[in-house]
């Protein structure tokens, strides 16, 4: 296999980092450069300062920005990549953020002179301003090939229904399983890990506990201060803990030694890395229906996939908060076993490096 020498980008507004407890675009990317320096390629990360990464790293800034007008500080991250690319040998560009690189003010001057092919993956489920800056987009693209790839086949619906664009390949995200311990013997508390939103619907999950009776854990940064204050703070006590943003260690302890993982999230989920690992630690999960999440979860063989039952043309989350109660009694039935298979056989990082390292190699062979 040839090595190649690969250019990731990251955010401007959260820093790379080994093994931190942070979703998203940033892990996904960090585990990816891991493997990809294990595998001997060049791993290029374009990212703050203040990051860290396995191969080298390229400091568009000198800290991460977290203003409330991160333009210019994007557009200096951006002049910091372009430099680069003139500069220095590079074989592809994968950019996480979405469509932040091919739509800078520095890409848009200069994007007959940009030589590697790029490949956007983007990790939620819109592709920002494409509409409007479609046609400016697609006059940059007469000088140089840009290729967008999904996540899931639920991202992959949205974003070319939506965003009038073409998906190349559909890539499942994948995890490192050394990270992750498998145990095959369930404990009786129910877990779940995630940014602290009404999205994510924490107080769904503290009502089941309450009436399973089983202990809750939660996990994750407080993204909604007003949301915690209001509908978690209140519920916390000796049975309902909130246990803070956790690191790739403190996860794999609580995901391992779960009953189950449930989240009644109420928004669309592009993939869902936090269901990979729980199933990983052979944790089942217990999830309501929204994006992606029945791609990656097995209803009935590795938990509970609760469809999104409608009242009177409303939600009826009173019905799907009853729905998940009666799975969290029956969640022994599912084989812990199942769940570390599913991701053995669809999930791993492996399996996604190297689907990245095929499709780098084919778009780069239409490039040449």
């Amino acid at each position: 296999m040839d090595k190649l020498t690969i250019l990731q980008i990251g955010t401007v507004g959260t820093p790379v980092k080994k093994g931190a407890g942070i979703g998203g675009a940033e892990k996904v990317l960090s585990y990816l450069d891991r493997e990809y320096v294990r595998q001997g390629h060049n791993s290029i990360v374009a990212a703050p300062g203040d990051s860290e990464v396995y191969g080298t790293l390229l400091p568009t800034l000198d800290h991460s920005f977290n203003g409330a007008d991160d333009s210019a500080a994007y557009e200096e991250h951006y002049e910091n990549i372009f430099q680069f690319i003139m500069s220095n040998s590079v074989d592809i560009i994968h950019d996480h953020p979405g469509r932040g690189f091919v739509n800078s003010k520095v890409y848009l001057r200069n994007s007959s002179r940009i030589k590697p092919p790029i490949l956007i993956t983007n990790h939620g489920s819109q592709l920002p301003g494409l509409k409007k800056d479609h046609e400016q987009l697609e006059e940059s693209m007469k000088y140089h090939p840009i290729y967008i790839n999904a996540i899931s086949q639920a991202q992959k619906n949205i974003l070319e229904s939506e965003n009038d664009v073409k998906i190349i390949d559909v890539i499942n995200h994948g995890i490192p399983l050394d990270i992750l311990e498998y145990n095959p013997n369930p404990g009786e508390y129910l877990f779940y890990l995630g940014r602290i939103c009404k999205q994510k619907s924490q107080h769904i999950a503290i009502e089941v506990a309450k009436k399973t009776g089983n202990r809750l854990i939660l996990g994750g940064s407080i993204e909604d201060k007003v949301y915690f204050e209001n509908s978690i703070q209140p519920n916390l006590n000796d049975q309902i803990k909130y246990v803070g943003s956790l690191n790739d260690q403190e996860k794999a302890k609580f995901y391992k030694n779960a009953l189950a993982f449930i989240m009644p999230i109420t928004g669309f989920e592009t993939f869902s890395l936090v269901v990979a690992e729980s199933m990983a630690s052979g944790t089942p999960v217990i999830v309501f229906n929204y994006g992606a999440v029945g791609e990656v979860v097995k209803n009935g063989k590795t938990g509970y996939v609760i469809d999104p039952v409608l009242k009177n043309g409303q939600l009826d989350l009173e019905t799907m908060e009853t729905l998940m109660e009666e799975r969290v009694k029956t969640i022994s039935s599912i084989s812990r076993a199942d769940c570390r298979k599913r991701v053995e056989d669809n999930f791993t990082l492996e399996k996604q490096s190297k689907s990245y390292i095929d499709l780098y190699n084919q778009l780069i062979s239409k490039n040449l």
